[in-house]
C-alpha cells in the first residue's frame, strides 16, 4: 500500500506533517484515514473516512517512510470529537 506525506488540519487548526495510506478508486488518489472491517463470512478491509487528492499535487519520490507527497494541506474528515 502507498504512504502519503503531507500537512493534516482539523478545524481550524494545523496538526502539522503526518503519513496517511493512500490508495486509488477509480484512478483517483485518496487518502484513507480510517479503515473498517466489512464481514460478509470474511474480513475485508474497507476504506472509511477518505480524501480525493488532486493529482497536480501529488509527487511520487522517497519521502521517508512515504512514497508519495502531497503539496496542499489536508482537511481531517473525521468527525471532531
Amino acid at each position: 500500500m502507498d504512504k502519503c506525506r503531507h500537512i493534516l488540519t482539523r478545524g481550524d487548526k494545523t496538526i502539522g506533517q503526518v503519513v496517511t495510506d493512500m490508495i486509488h478508486i477509480e484512478d483517483n488518489p485518496t487518502l484513507v484515514f480510517e479503515w473498517i472491517i466489512l464481514e460478509n463470512g470474511q474480513e475485508i478491509p474497507a476504506p472509511e473516512a477518505t480524501v480525493v487528492l488532486d493529482p497536480h499535487h501529488l509527487h511520487r519520490g522517497s519521502f521517508g517512510d512515504a512514497n508519495y507527497l502531497y503539496d496542499l494541506s489536508v482537511a481531517d474528515p473525521r468527525k471532531l470529537t
